[in-house]
């Protein structure tokens, strides 16, 4: 589907279901609760198109949080109380 240039609303529809998904997901606390979480959320946004790389989306999560970098999911959680 080609959009037209300045179409803000596209995308709007199909982001609420996965908004959705994300509020509900409920992970255990702690190190492996933020891991298991930034997995699902990589496979949720991953393309169907092409093999989800488990080692390196789990290797990609525990540095991030290792860095100390904000996590979205951890946010995320938070928000969503």
């Amino acid at each position: 589907m080609r959009v037209p240039p300045g179409r803000d609303d596209v995308g709007q529809v199909r982001a609420l279901p996965f908004l959705a998904r994300l509020a509900r997901m409920r992970q255990p606390a702690g190190r492996d609760g933020d891991v298991a979480a930034g997995l699902k959320l990589l496979r949720m946004i991953a393309s169907p198109g092409y093999p989800f790389d488990e080692q390196d989306a789990r290797l990609r999560v525990e540095r991030e949080l290792d860095a100390g970098l904000p996590s979205g999911v951890r946010d995320s959680r938070a928000q969503a109380g």
